[in-house]
Protein backbone atom coordinates (compact mmCIF):
# COMPACT_ATOMS: atom_id res chain seq x y z
CA UNK A 1 0.00 0.00 0.00
CA UNK A 2 1.21 3.52 -0.79
CA UNK A 3 0.01 6.43 1.23
CA UNK A 4 -0.58 9.60 -0.76
CA UNK A 5 -0.69 12.64 1.45
CA UNK A 6 -3.30 15.15 0.40
CA UNK A 7 -3.69 18.59 1.92
CA UNK A 8 -6.73 20.67 1.65
CA UNK A 9 -6.73 24.44 2.22
CA UNK A 10 -10.11 26.01 2.68
CA UNK A 11 -11.72 22.93 1.01
CA UNK A 12 -9.42 22.93 -2.04
CA UNK A 13 -6.43 20.78 -3.04
CA UNK A 14 -3.03 22.35 -2.83
CA UNK A 15 -2.06 22.95 -6.53
CA UNK A 16 1.50 21.82 -5.86
CA UNK A 17 0.23 18.51 -4.56
CA UNK A 18 -2.09 18.14 -7.52
CA UNK A 19 0.89 18.18 -9.89
CA UNK A 20 2.36 15.10 -8.11
CA UNK A 21 -0.80 12.96 -8.44
CA UNK A 22 -0.30 11.57 -12.03
CA UNK A 23 3.30 10.62 -11.29
CA UNK A 24 2.37 8.84 -8.09
CA UNK A 25 -0.30 6.81 -9.92
CA UNK A 26 2.22 5.69 -12.55
CA UNK A 27 4.63 4.54 -9.84
CA UNK A 28 1.86 2.56 -8.10
CA UNK A 29 0.84 0.86 -11.37
CA UNK A 30 4.44 -0.15 -12.12
CA UNK A 31 4.87 -1.62 -8.67
CA UNK A 32 1.66 -3.64 -8.86
CA UNK A 33 2.02 -4.86 -12.51
CA UNK A 34 3.10 -8.60 -13.13
CA UNK A 35 6.78 -9.00 -13.83
CA UNK A 36 7.68 -9.14 -17.58
CA UNK A 37 4.08 -8.49 -18.61
CA UNK A 38 3.63 -8.23 -22.37
CA UNK A 39 6.43 -10.66 -23.42
CA UNK A 40 5.70 -13.18 -26.28
CA UNK A 41 7.02 -16.09 -24.16
CA UNK A 42 8.18 -15.82 -20.58
CA UNK A 43 10.00 -18.88 -19.29
CA UNK A 44 7.63 -21.03 -21.32
CA UNK A 45 8.34 -24.32 -19.48
CA UNK A 46 5.00 -25.45 -18.07
CA UNK A 47 5.92 -28.98 -17.13
CA UNK A 48 5.03 -29.73 -13.47
CA UNK A 49 8.12 -30.17 -11.37
CA UNK A 50 10.53 -28.77 -13.96
CA UNK A 51 13.06 -26.13 -13.04
CA UNK A 52 12.72 -22.55 -14.36
CA UNK A 53 15.55 -20.16 -15.01
CA UNK A 54 15.78 -17.01 -12.94
CA UNK A 55 13.73 -14.23 -14.47
CA UNK A 56 15.55 -11.07 -15.23
CA UNK A 57 14.21 -7.82 -14.01
CA UNK A 58 13.76 -6.51 -17.54
CA UNK A 59 10.95 -7.31 -19.99
CA UNK A 60 11.78 -10.08 -22.54
CA UNK A 61 10.00 -10.85 -25.79
CA UNK A 62 10.93 -14.20 -27.52
CA UNK A 63 8.56 -16.11 -29.80
CA UNK A 64 9.03 -19.87 -30.28
CA UNK A 65 7.83 -21.59 -33.48
CA UNK A 66 8.29 -24.43 -35.99
CA UNK A 67 9.18 -27.17 -33.50
CA UNK A 68 10.21 -30.47 -35.06
CA UNK A 69 9.64 -33.44 -34.86
CA UNK A 70 5.92 -32.91 -34.67
CA UNK A 71 5.03 -36.60 -35.17
CA UNK A 72 6.61 -39.90 -34.18
CA UNK A 73 10.36 -40.44 -34.23
CA UNK A 74 11.04 -43.85 -35.71
CA UNK A 75 14.84 -44.01 -35.79
CA UNK A 76 17.72 -43.19 -33.48
CA UNK A 77 19.70 -40.98 -33.28
CA UNK A 78 17.38 -38.16 -34.29
CA UNK A 79 17.27 -34.35 -34.36
CA UNK A 80 14.99 -31.74 -32.84
CA UNK A 81 14.69 -28.10 -33.88
CA UNK A 82 12.83 -24.92 -33.05
CA UNK A 83 12.96 -21.28 -34.11
CA UNK A 84 13.46 -18.54 -31.52
CA UNK A 85 12.60 -14.99 -32.59
CA UNK A 86 13.31 -12.04 -30.33
CA UNK A 87 12.64 -8.32 -30.57
CA UNK A 88 16.18 -7.71 -29.45
CA UNK A 89 19.49 -9.40 -30.12
CA UNK A 90 20.19 -13.06 -29.25
CA UNK A 91 23.55 -14.37 -28.02
CA UNK A 92 24.43 -17.48 -30.11
CA UNK A 93 27.08 -18.58 -27.62
CA UNK A 94 24.46 -18.88 -24.88
CA UNK A 95 22.00 -21.18 -26.69
CA UNK A 96 21.22 -24.33 -24.69
CA UNK A 97 18.83 -27.30 -24.49
CA UNK A 98 17.83 -29.89 -21.88
CA UNK A 99 15.96 -33.20 -22.13
CA UNK A 100 13.83 -35.34 -19.84
CA UNK A 101 12.87 -39.01 -20.27
CA UNK A 102 10.63 -39.33 -17.22
CA UNK A 103 7.82 -36.96 -18.07
CA UNK A 104 9.63 -33.86 -16.80
CA UNK A 105 10.24 -35.13 -13.28
CA UNK A 106 13.98 -34.67 -13.82
CA UNK A 107 15.97 -32.90 -16.51
CA UNK A 108 19.46 -33.10 -17.92
CA UNK A 109 21.85 -30.22 -17.39
CA UNK A 110 21.62 -27.39 -19.91
CA UNK A 111 23.88 -28.34 -22.82
CA UNK A 112 25.18 -27.00 -26.11
CA UNK A 113 26.47 -30.38 -27.37
CA UNK A 114 25.47 -30.94 -31.02
CA UNK A 115 23.42 -27.72 -30.89
CA UNK A 116 23.57 -25.24 -33.76
CA UNK A 117 21.74 -22.00 -34.43
CA UNK A 118 21.49 -22.40 -38.20
CA UNK A 119 22.30 -19.11 -39.89
CA UNK A 120 21.57 -16.85 -36.95
CA UNK A 121 20.95 -13.16 -37.18
CA UNK A 122 20.58 -10.71 -34.38
CA UNK A 123 16.95 -11.57 -33.65
CA UNK A 124 16.34 -15.16 -34.95
CA UNK A 125 18.04 -18.47 -34.11
CA UNK A 126 17.03 -21.68 -35.91
CA UNK A 127 18.08 -24.05 -33.12
CA UNK A 128 18.83 -27.66 -34.09
CA UNK A 129 20.20 -30.41 -31.84
CA UNK A 130 21.39 -33.67 -33.40
CA UNK A 131 22.33 -37.09 -32.02
CA UNK A 132 19.41 -37.42 -29.61
CA UNK A 133 18.81 -40.98 -28.31
CA UNK A 134 15.77 -40.77 -26.09
CA UNK A 135 14.08 -44.10 -25.30
CA UNK A 136 10.85 -45.37 -26.82
CA UNK A 137 7.87 -43.63 -25.24
CA UNK A 138 4.65 -41.94 -26.28
CA UNK A 139 4.44 -39.58 -23.32
CA UNK A 140 7.65 -39.34 -21.27
CA UNK A 141 10.24 -37.69 -23.55
CA UNK A 142 10.54 -33.88 -23.48
CA UNK A 143 12.95 -31.24 -24.71
CA UNK A 144 13.23 -27.52 -24.03
CA UNK A 145 15.55 -24.79 -25.25
CA UNK A 146 17.02 -21.65 -23.73
CA UNK A 147 18.22 -18.46 -25.42
CA UNK A 148 19.70 -15.24 -24.04
CA UNK A 149 18.78 -11.76 -25.21
CA UNK A 150 21.78 -9.50 -25.08
CA UNK A 151 21.47 -7.27 -22.10
CA UNK A 152 18.09 -8.70 -21.07
CA UNK A 153 18.65 -12.28 -19.84
CA UNK A 154 17.54 -15.85 -20.48
CA UNK A 155 14.26 -17.12 -21.87
CA UNK A 156 13.21 -20.80 -21.74
CA UNK A 157 11.03 -22.29 -24.46
CA UNK A 158 7.82 -24.25 -23.91
CA UNK A 159 8.34 -27.91 -23.09
CA UNK A 160 7.98 -30.02 -26.25
CA UNK A 161 6.86 -33.68 -26.24
CA UNK A 162 8.88 -36.06 -28.44
CA UNK A 163 7.12 -39.35 -29.20
CA UNK A 164 9.71 -42.04 -29.93
CA UNK A 165 9.24 -45.56 -31.25
CA UNK A 166 12.45 -46.59 -32.95
CA UNK A 167 12.35 -50.29 -32.08
CA UNK A 168 10.59 -53.01 -34.13
CA UNK A 169 8.18 -55.20 -32.16
CA UNK A 170 9.58 -57.99 -30.03
CA UNK A 171 8.78 -61.63 -30.73
CA UNK A 172 5.18 -62.82 -30.41
CA UNK A 173 4.57 -64.61 -27.13
CA UNK A 174 2.97 -68.04 -26.62
CA UNK A 175 2.84 -68.83 -30.34
CA UNK A 176 0.52 -71.83 -30.68
CA UNK A 177 -0.58 -73.90 -33.67
CA UNK A 178 -4.04 -75.42 -34.04
CA UNK A 179 -4.10 -78.36 -34.47
CA UNK A 180 -1.10 -78.59 -32.17
CA UNK A 181 -0.30 -82.23 -33.00
CA UNK A 182 -0.52 -84.33 -36.16
CA UNK A 183 -3.46 -83.82 -38.50
CA UNK A 184 -4.56 -85.06 -41.92
CA UNK A 185 -6.25 -81.73 -42.75
CA UNK A 186 -4.01 -79.20 -44.55
CA UNK A 187 -5.23 -76.02 -42.88
CA UNK A 188 -3.66 -74.49 -39.77
CA UNK A 189 -4.35 -71.57 -37.44
CA UNK A 190 -1.75 -69.91 -35.23
CA UNK A 191 -2.41 -67.56 -32.33
CA UNK A 192 -0.16 -65.54 -30.04
CA UNK A 193 -0.03 -62.80 -27.43
CA UNK A 194 1.43 -59.49 -28.56
CA UNK A 195 4.43 -58.14 -26.65
CA UNK A 196 4.41 -54.58 -25.34
CA UNK A 197 5.11 -52.06 -28.07
CA UNK A 198 4.84 -48.26 -27.95
CA UNK A 199 2.94 -48.16 -31.24
CA UNK A 200 0.21 -50.72 -32.00
CA UNK A 201 0.84 -54.02 -33.80
CA UNK A 202 -0.54 -53.72 -37.34
CA UNK A 203 0.22 -57.18 -38.75
CA UNK A 204 2.45 -60.21 -38.86
CA UNK A 205 4.79 -61.98 -41.27
CA UNK A 206 5.16 -65.74 -41.50
CA UNK A 207 7.41 -68.15 -43.35
CA UNK A 208 7.60 -71.95 -43.52
CA UNK A 209 10.53 -74.34 -43.33
CA UNK A 210 13.40 -71.81 -43.49
CA UNK A 211 14.37 -68.93 -41.25
CA UNK A 212 13.62 -65.50 -42.75
CA UNK A 213 16.59 -63.48 -43.96
CA UNK A 214 14.94 -60.04 -43.99
CA UNK A 215 11.97 -58.20 -42.46
CA UNK A 216 9.89 -58.79 -45.62
CA UNK A 217 11.04 -62.36 -46.31
CA UNK A 218 7.67 -64.02 -45.87
CA UNK A 219 3.93 -63.59 -46.24
CA UNK A 220 2.34 -60.54 -44.62
CA UNK A 221 -1.08 -60.71 -42.96
CA UNK A 222 -2.89 -57.70 -41.51
CA UNK A 223 -3.68 -59.52 -38.28
CA UNK A 224 -3.00 -58.62 -34.67
CA UNK A 225 -2.96 -61.98 -32.88
CA UNK A 226 -4.16 -64.76 -35.21
CA UNK A 227 -3.42 -66.13 -38.69
CA UNK A 228 -5.79 -68.65 -40.28
CA UNK A 229 -5.71 -70.84 -43.37
CA UNK A 230 -2.00 -71.62 -43.41
CA UNK A 231 -1.20 -74.59 -45.68
CA UNK A 232 1.99 -76.61 -46.08
CA UNK A 233 3.47 -78.07 -49.25
CA UNK A 234 3.55 -81.74 -48.27
CA UNK A 235 3.33 -84.28 -45.48
CA UNK A 236 5.80 -83.79 -42.66
CA UNK A 237 6.72 -81.59 -39.73
CA UNK A 238 7.07 -77.96 -40.87
CA UNK A 239 8.64 -75.15 -38.83
CA UNK A 240 6.63 -71.92 -38.96
CA UNK A 241 8.32 -68.56 -38.26
CA UNK A 242 6.14 -65.59 -37.20
CA UNK A 243 7.35 -62.01 -36.60
CA UNK A 244 5.39 -58.80 -36.03
CA UNK A 245 5.09 -55.42 -37.73
CA UNK A 246 3.92 -52.17 -36.09
CA UNK A 247 1.91 -49.29 -37.49
CA UNK A 248 5.08 -47.62 -38.77
CA UNK A 249 5.93 -50.65 -40.91
CA UNK A 250 8.86 -51.75 -38.77
CA UNK A 251 9.56 -55.48 -38.43
CA UNK A 252 12.59 -57.51 -37.45
CA UNK A 253 12.86 -61.11 -38.61
CA UNK A 254 15.36 -61.77 -35.82
CA UNK A 255 12.40 -61.46 -33.44
CA UNK A 256 10.53 -64.38 -35.01
CA UNK A 257 8.87 -67.00 -32.81
CA UNK A 258 8.47 -70.57 -34.06
CA UNK A 259 6.00 -73.41 -33.84
CA UNK A 260 5.55 -76.67 -35.77
CA UNK A 261 2.79 -77.63 -38.20
CA UNK A 262 2.43 -81.43 -38.56
CA UNK A 263 0.66 -82.90 -41.60
CA UNK A 264 0.20 -86.61 -42.39
CA UNK A 265 -2.35 -87.61 -45.03
CA UNK A 266 -1.17 -91.20 -45.65
CA UNK A 267 -2.91 -94.14 -43.91
CA UNK A 268 -0.73 -96.73 -42.17
CA UNK A 269 0.28 -99.90 -43.97
CA UNK A 270 -0.75 -103.37 -42.78
CA UNK A 271 0.45 -104.77 -39.47
CA UNK A 272 2.92 -107.65 -39.72
CA UNK A 273 4.18 -110.50 -37.51
CA UNK A 274 0.72 -111.17 -36.08
CA UNK A 275 0.83 -113.10 -32.79
CA UNK A 276 -2.41 -114.48 -31.30
CA UNK A 277 -2.58 -115.71 -27.72
CA UNK A 278 -3.50 -118.36 -27.02
CA UNK A 279 -2.98 -119.35 -30.63
CA UNK A 280 -4.98 -122.26 -32.02
CA UNK A 281 -5.24 -123.80 -28.59
CA UNK A 282 -8.56 -124.83 -27.12
CA UNK A 283 -9.46 -122.89 -24.01
CA UNK A 284 -12.54 -122.41 -21.90
CA UNK A 285 -11.43 -118.87 -20.92
CA UNK A 286 -12.94 -116.28 -23.22
CA UNK A 287 -9.98 -113.92 -23.07
CA UNK A 288 -7.64 -113.56 -26.04
CA UNK A 289 -4.95 -111.10 -27.16
CA UNK A 290 -3.40 -110.07 -30.45
CA UNK A 291 -0.09 -108.33 -31.06
CA UNK A 292 1.78 -107.23 -34.19
CA UNK A 293 4.67 -105.24 -35.59
CA UNK A 294 3.84 -101.74 -36.83
CA UNK A 295 4.74 -100.46 -40.29
CA UNK A 296 6.67 -97.22 -40.71
CA UNK A 297 4.30 -94.25 -40.35
CA UNK A 298 5.00 -90.52 -40.32
CA UNK A 299 2.82 -89.61 -37.35
CA UNK A 300 3.03 -92.97 -35.56
CA UNK A 301 0.41 -95.59 -34.74
CA UNK A 302 -2.18 -94.39 -32.22
CA UNK A 303 -4.81 -97.15 -32.35
CA UNK A 304 -6.25 -100.15 -34.16
CA UNK A 305 -9.53 -101.67 -35.26
CA UNK A 306 -10.26 -105.39 -35.08
CA UNK A 307 -13.08 -107.58 -36.33
CA UNK A 308 -13.82 -111.29 -35.80
CA UNK A 309 -14.83 -113.93 -38.35
CA UNK A 310 -15.37 -111.68 -41.41
CA UNK A 311 -13.23 -109.15 -43.29
CA UNK A 312 -14.15 -105.47 -42.68
CA UNK A 313 -16.07 -103.56 -45.35
CA UNK A 314 -15.33 -99.98 -44.19
CA UNK A 315 -12.88 -98.05 -42.04
CA UNK A 316 -15.16 -98.17 -39.00
CA UNK A 317 -16.40 -101.75 -39.48
CA UNK A 318 -14.83 -103.06 -36.29
CA UNK A 319 -14.03 -102.25 -32.68
CA UNK A 320 -11.53 -99.45 -32.07
CA UNK A 321 -8.86 -99.73 -29.40
CA UNK A 322 -6.42 -96.98 -28.44
CA UNK A 323 -3.12 -98.80 -28.56
CA UNK A 324 0.20 -98.98 -30.37
CA UNK A 325 0.97 -102.65 -31.05
CA UNK A 326 -1.34 -104.99 -29.09
CA UNK A 327 -4.96 -105.61 -28.16
CA UNK A 328 -5.91 -107.52 -25.02
CA UNK A 329 -9.19 -108.72 -23.55
CA UNK A 330 -10.66 -109.90 -26.86
CA UNK A 331 -13.80 -112.00 -26.39
CA UNK A 332 -15.27 -114.25 -29.05
CA UNK A 333 -19.05 -114.58 -29.45
CA UNK A 334 -19.42 -118.37 -29.16
CA UNK A 335 -17.66 -121.72 -28.99
CA UNK A 336 -15.53 -122.63 -31.96
CA UNK A 337 -12.59 -121.42 -34.01
CA UNK A 338 -12.45 -117.68 -34.80
CA UNK A 339 -10.64 -115.50 -37.34
CA UNK A 340 -9.37 -112.01 -36.47
CA UNK A 341 -8.66 -109.01 -38.75
CA UNK A 342 -6.62 -105.98 -37.63
CA UNK A 343 -6.12 -102.59 -39.37
CA UNK A 344 -4.31 -99.55 -37.97
CA UNK A 345 -5.00 -95.86 -37.21
CA UNK A 346 -2.19 -93.28 -36.99
CA UNK A 347 -1.86 -90.16 -34.83
CA UNK A 348 -3.18 -87.96 -37.64
CA UNK A 349 -6.42 -90.00 -37.82
CA UNK A 350 -5.62 -91.79 -41.08
CA UNK A 351 -7.11 -95.27 -41.48
CA UNK A 352 -7.77 -97.65 -44.37
CA UNK A 353 -9.57 -100.94 -43.75
CA UNK A 354 -8.08 -102.32 -46.97
CA UNK A 355 -4.70 -102.55 -45.22
CA UNK A 356 -6.08 -105.13 -42.77
CA UNK A 357 -4.14 -108.23 -41.80
CA UNK A 358 -6.11 -111.40 -41.02
CA UNK A 359 -5.22 -114.34 -38.81
CA UNK A 360 -7.50 -117.30 -39.72
CA UNK A 361 -8.82 -119.54 -36.92
CA UNK A 362 -6.57 -117.79 -34.43
CA UNK A 363 -8.74 -118.22 -31.33
CA UNK A 364 -10.19 -121.62 -30.29
CA UNK A 365 -12.88 -121.39 -27.65
CA UNK A 366 -14.91 -124.17 -25.97
CA UNK A 367 -16.98 -123.45 -22.90
CA UNK A 368 -19.35 -126.46 -23.23
CA UNK A 369 -19.04 -129.38 -20.80
CA UNK A 370 -18.70 -132.83 -22.46
CA UNK A 371 -21.31 -135.53 -21.74
CA UNK A 372 -20.04 -139.00 -20.74
CA UNK A 373 -21.88 -142.34 -20.78
CA UNK A 374 -21.23 -146.02 -19.97
CA UNK A 375 -22.38 -149.27 -21.58
CA UNK A 376 -22.46 -152.42 -19.40
CA UNK A 377 -24.44 -155.71 -19.37
CA UNK A 378 -27.76 -155.56 -17.52
CA UNK A 379 -27.45 -156.24 -13.82
CA UNK A 380 -29.04 -159.61 -12.84
CA UNK A 381 -32.04 -159.63 -10.52
CA UNK A 382 -29.83 -160.86 -7.72
CA UNK A 383 -27.77 -157.68 -7.99
CA UNK A 384 -24.58 -159.65 -8.63
CA UNK A 385 -22.68 -160.52 -11.75
CA UNK A 386 -21.55 -164.13 -11.87
CA UNK A 387 -18.93 -163.63 -14.57
CA UNK A 388 -16.53 -160.91 -15.64
CA UNK A 389 -18.16 -157.68 -16.78
CA UNK A 390 -17.10 -155.74 -19.91
CA UNK A 391 -17.79 -152.01 -19.54
CA UNK A 392 -17.42 -149.50 -22.38
CA UNK A 393 -17.14 -145.68 -22.00
CA UNK A 394 -18.14 -142.98 -24.46
CA UNK A 395 -18.56 -139.16 -24.51
CA UNK A 396 -19.91 -136.39 -26.71
CA UNK A 397 -18.95 -132.71 -26.86
CA UNK A 398 -20.06 -129.53 -28.61
CA UNK A 399 -18.76 -128.26 -30.90
CA UNK A 400 -17.98 -131.70 -32.25
CA UNK A 401 -14.37 -132.04 -33.40
CA UNK A 402 -13.21 -135.49 -34.53
CA UNK A 403 -9.60 -134.36 -34.23
CA UNK A 404 -10.07 -133.49 -30.56
CA UNK A 405 -12.67 -135.93 -29.10
CA UNK A 406 -13.36 -135.83 -25.40
CA UNK A 407 -11.62 -138.43 -23.23
CA UNK A 408 -13.32 -140.51 -20.52
CA UNK A 409 -11.56 -141.12 -17.23
CA UNK A 410 -12.67 -143.71 -14.64
CA UNK A 411 -11.82 -144.43 -11.03
CA UNK A 412 -12.37 -147.93 -9.64
CA UNK A 413 -12.85 -148.01 -5.92
CA UNK A 414 -10.14 -145.70 -4.53
CA UNK A 415 -7.72 -146.20 -7.40
CA UNK A 416 -6.30 -143.55 -9.69
CA UNK A 417 -8.21 -141.82 -12.44
CA UNK A 418 -7.43 -143.61 -15.67
CA UNK A 419 -8.21 -142.69 -19.26
CA UNK A 420 -9.88 -145.56 -21.08
CA UNK A 421 -12.57 -146.39 -23.53
CA UNK A 422 -13.42 -149.73 -21.87
CA UNK A 423 -12.88 -151.71 -18.67
CA UNK A 424 -13.03 -155.52 -18.03
CA UNK A 425 -13.95 -156.15 -14.42
CA UNK A 426 -13.30 -159.74 -13.21
CA UNK A 427 -12.40 -159.43 -9.53
CA UNK A 428 -15.07 -160.72 -7.18
CA UNK A 429 -16.59 -158.33 -4.74
CA UNK A 430 -18.58 -155.13 -4.54
CA UNK A 431 -16.93 -152.33 -6.55
CA UNK A 432 -17.43 -148.54 -6.73
CA UNK A 433 -16.94 -147.16 -10.28
CA UNK A 434 -16.75 -143.40 -11.11
CA UNK A 435 -16.27 -141.98 -14.58
CA UNK A 436 -16.13 -138.53 -16.28
CA UNK A 437 -15.30 -136.98 -19.63
CA UNK A 438 -12.76 -134.19 -20.20
CA UNK A 439 -12.65 -132.22 -23.43
CA UNK A 440 -9.86 -130.39 -25.27
CA UNK A 441 -10.54 -127.13 -23.40
CA UNK A 442 -10.31 -128.68 -19.97
CA UNK A 443 -14.05 -128.76 -19.34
Amino acid sequence: EVAIPMFRLSGTVDPRRALLLPWLLLIIAALLAPQNAGAFAVNGDTTPGSARSARPASVQSVAWSDFSPAGWVTARPFSASVTATATGSLDAAADRYAVSSDGGATWSAWSSTNLTAGAPNAATHNLTVTGLTLPDSASLNYIRFKVTETGLGETVSPTYLIKVDATPPAAPQNLTADPSGWTNQNGFTVTWTNPYDVSPIAGAWYKLDAAPTGPNDGTYVAATNVITGITVANDGAHTLYVWLQDTFGRANQANAATTTLNLDTTPPGPPTYMVSSPYQTWTSANNFSQSWKNPADLSGIAGAYYKLNAPPTSNLDGKYVKTTDAITGIQVPRDGRHDIYVWLVDAAGNVDYRTRTGEPQAFWYDATLPVSSVNAPPLPATGWYTSSVSIKFSATDLPDDPAYPPVVYYQLNAGPWTAASELNLAAEGSHRLLYQARDRAGN
